[in-house]
């Protein structure tokens, strides 16, 4: 009973000194706060003490849940070269027994000084783009602030900055020289640090123009295109052969490695087809400021040959009587001094004398099947005086240094009439078909006016009568001045008679009776005046009579009766009715009172026996 007491006692005195024990860590060099000050790359050395009772204790340091150093009898030391990382790192003593129960510990924080560490900001991308604007920047970090920086381009300095942490240098339009290395350098109170990049300046292709010079006797003929840019990787695309004028004239396909064959050309002349602009065009990926990937350069292929003739040459050309003999033609050559010689010859070979006057012309020739532009020469011959016998065909051979060329050229004498259709054929077309045009308008002009004349003859002659219908009829009788004037003269001799055979007359029937007389002085003239009367005839009416209207307003002007007849003339004539100027009133069958002569609308009749003449007339028709 004695010995369990005593147990019991003993266990708990031991556990209270260690726990008194335990709460006595001491780690060598802290700083309030648990810090430990360090330098970067310097030696560190982690001191930790336990005071207390060390019987079946163990002692240690901890860092990133890892054990570092393991000590005995209350004492352990870790030692390390610390670094910037290792800054703000923790470090943890431990303490406990053997059944790792009742642990204590004691964690403190490391404060490394060290010196800058650099950092630019293109940390992948270690290039430039020609044309474009970058801003390159160096960042420092250390501990404590940086005091200087500097930056450096192939060892000379660009730019300095003090009591900061970044530097920056803006690059405006970047060009070939703006790249190399660029250093960037930053110093504190713990030492110094420096780097480097290296900056490639990448752009895209860039061609120079070249001349080349195909000769007649050169069968193969290559043309490469020479790209110069970064990165030197380039891509090929199809040429494209215009002419000086740039004109499009052909496309053609490219090798790999950007080399152009011409196509093999047995004729000489022919070969002269493949002069002018070649352009290749070349891509490495780099756009250019616009953004165009593929890039384009110029070959100029110059033709190295004799002269060439141009299709628009005139194979016959025509010159004056009696005027000096003028060729015209026109050749291709490299300049104008390059003609070195001309020979004219007959047909039977003679060589002529002859003068030449060049001058530079703009001409058109057919390049593989497409018309183009091309700069020509253009050499005008004179010859002798033309006659017409000289009619002949010469032979123009003109050289340079590289060969001679020919052309057979005939001349013929404006004044032939053979030719002269030819020269004068279009303006003779043109005058033809003016003189046709003219001549067939007149034509059709004379027969219009003769078509309407006819009519108007024709209708001078037109006497409707229609009797015996169901209703009114208008019937229109036309009278020239002719037979008015026949019938006032019968008019006359009938009024002679009833004046003598009548002795009660008053001085106005007298008057009256006078009146037929003027009327026939008055028509000695005929015109061409027609008048005309509307007569229409009534079914209804019984007998033989008939009424007599107006042509426009159908205005009824008089009633006729013919079947009586009347022999003798009424002594007293009757009297129009004064006051209404639109009918006539007929008394009696022997005299018929005048209606206005003025009126160009209406027949006068003056008796029975002139109307009686004028119905025979209608009833002839």
């Amino acid at each position: 009973m004695l010995n369990e007491r005593y147990c019991r006692l003993l266990y708990m005195t031991m556990i209270t000194l260690d726990t008194v024990s335990m709460a006595n860590i001491t780690i060598t060099n802290e700083k309030p706060g648990a810090i430990l000050r360090g330098i970067e790359n310097n030696n560190l050395s982690l001191e930790c003490i336990f005071n207390g009772v060390n019987i079946r204790k163990t002692i240690l340091w901890r860092h990133n849940d890892r054990v570092v150093a393991v000590g005995r009898s209350g004492y352990v030391a870790y030692s390390f070269i610390p670094t910037k990382k290792d800054h703000l790192s923790e470090f943890c003593c431990q303490v406990h027994d053997a059944k790792k129960e009742n642990i204590i510990e004691k964690v403190i924080t490391l404060h490394i000084r060290y010196k800058p560490v650099l950092e630019f900001n293109f940390p992948d991308e270690r290039h430039f783009i020609k044309g474009e604007t970058n801003r390159l920047c160096c960042s420092s970090n250390s501990r404590p602030s940086t005091k200087t920086m500097w930056l450096f381009k192939d060892q000379n300095v660009t730019k300095e900055a003090h009591l900061t942490s970044s530097i920056c240098l803006t690059l405006m339009n970047i060009s070939d020289s703006d790249g190399g290395k660029y250093s960037c350098i930053a110093e504190n109170e713990i030492g110094k640090d420096r780097k480097g990049i290296n900056f490639t300046v990448l752009y895209p292709p860039i061609m120079e123009k070249q001349y080349i010079h195909f000769s007649k006797d050169e069968v193969l003929r290559q043309l490469q295109c020479f790209p110069e840019g970064v990165p030197n990787r380039f891509t090929f695309g199809r040429w494209e052969h215009r002419s000086y004028f740039n004109e499009h004239i052909r496309y053609l396909n490219s090798t790999s490695n950007g080399k152009l064959l011409l196509p093999i050309l047995k004729n000489t002349t022919s070969k002269f087809d493949d002069s002018g602009i070649y352009v290749c065009n070349a891509s490495n990926g780099v756009p250019d400021p616009h953004g165009n990937v593929f890039q384009y350069g110029e070959l100029f292929v110059v033709w190295k040959g004799p002269p060439v003739f141009v299709e628009e040459n005139k194979i016959i050309q025509f010159g004056k009587l009696r005027d000096n003999i003028k060729l015209k033609v026109v050749v291709v050559v490299h300049n104008v001094s390059s003609i070195e010689c001309s020979h004219i010859e007959e047909e039977n070979s003679i060589h002529l004398r002859h003068d030449i006057e060049m001058s530079p012309k703009n001409t058109t020739h057919v390049f593989h099947g497409t018309n183009t532009t091309i700069e020509g020469l253009e050499i005008v011959i004179s010859l002798a005086v033309l006659q017409k016998r000289d009619n002949k065909k010469y032979k123009i051979t003109l050289c340079n240094h590289h060969g001679n060329s020919s052309l057979i050229v005939e001349s013929k004498c404006m004044n032939t009439e053979t030719e002269r259709p030819r020269v004068l054929g279009f303006g003779v077309i043109v005058l033809s078909l003016l003189t046709s045009i003219l001549i067939i308008s007149g034509i059709v002009v004379a027969l219009v006016k003769r078509l309407r004349n006819k009519r108007i003859q024709t209708s001078d002659k037109a006497i409707e009568v229609v009797e015996g219908g169901a209703e009114s009829v208008e019937n229109v009788l036309y009278q020239s001045n002719t037979f008015r004037f026949n019938e006032a003269i019968h008019r006359s001799t009938l009024s002679e008679h009833a004046t003598g055979s009548t002795s009660q007359r008053t001085d106005s029937s007298n008057a009256e009776n006078q009146r037929p007389q003027i009327l026939s002085n008055s028509f000695q003239v005929p015109t061409r005046q027609l008048n005309y009367a509307d007569i229409t005839f009534k079914p209804s009416i019984p007998g033989n009579e008939m009424r007599i209207i107006g042509i426009e307003n159908k205005t009824v002007y008089a009633d006729v009766d013919l079947t009586h007849v009347q022999t003798e003339v009424l002594n007293t004539p009757n009297e129009l009715n004064g006051d209404d100027e639109d009918f006539v009133q007929i008394e009696d069958l022997d005299t018929l009172n005048e209606s206005n002569s003025d009126d160009e609308d209406f027949v006068e009749i003056e008796d029975l026996a002139i109307f009686s003449h004028i119905k025979n007339k209608i009833n002839d028709v």
